[in-house]
């Protein structure tokens, strides 16, 4: 295993854990001893794991560790309490402040959602939008056709007006006005001739009594 296989591992392992709830600053260097030999810190800062490949000066603890052991530490697999009172790594410093990393790798790993979890929420998210567009269209759509009814209803009154006022023209009017005063003429006409006709006959009938009248003398 080279150094930097040793740093990238380390970094997968610590970037599976959830540091949120540790408040305190935690800086731990650790020298490789052996494989992978060379210097990296571990760092837990505002509730995340920092794993670099330097040297830390300003560290709470320094470690000397193999890399194997540093690795079942990482992985869980070794207590680092446990780890020291056996003798399998040496440090110096806070000691105290190892119980953080101990918290740390204690605490539940944080699950990775799987390939179908990760389709499912893009499902979900799909479908949520798709809901909020058709509820937001449906919505204008009524809107439009309520503004709509009136703008008809206008357009139809308006249309019955123009109607009403084409059937009646000018020239109808006047003809209707003049209509009446035509039969008047005409009634007074027709009562003239009544009134002459009576008049002849009722001279016819005299001249005829006379004549009669005549006769029979």
């Amino acid at each position: 295993m080279t150094y930097e296989e040793l740093v990238a591992k380390l970094k997968d392992a610590y970037g599976k854990y959830d540091a949120s709830k540790v408040k305190e600053h935690l800086a731990i260097q650790f020298n490789v001893r052996g494989e992978a030999d060379g210097a990296l810190y571990l760092e837990v800062l505002n509730g995340k794991i920092y794993v670099e490949p330097y040297e830390y000066y300003d560290r709470d603890i320094l470690v000397t560790i193999s890399a194997q052991n540093l690795i079942a530490i990482a992985e869980g697999k070794l207590d680092i309490v446990d780890a020291y009172n056996e003798n399998k790594l040496s440090a110096e410093g806070d000691l105290g402040k190892a119980l953080l990393l101990k918290d740390i790798v204690t605490e539940k790993p944080k699950q990775e959602k799987t390939v179908a979890q990760k389709v499912g929420d893009k499902v979900a998210v799909a479908k949520a939008v798709t809901k909020a567009v058709t509820s937001a269209v449906k919505g204008t759509a009524s809107v439009e056709k309520e503004a709509e009814k009136p703008a008809a209803e206008t357009a139809s009154v308006e249309t019955a007006s123009v109607e009403t006022k084409e059937e009646t023209t000018p020239e109808e009017t006047k003809a209707e006005e003049t209509a009446p005063e035509e039969t008047t003429v005409e009634e007074t006409a027709s009562a003239e001739t009544t009134t002459a006709e009576a008049a002849s006959a009722g001279a016819a009938v005299t001249g005829t009594k006379k004549k009669n009248r005549r006769r029979r003398k």
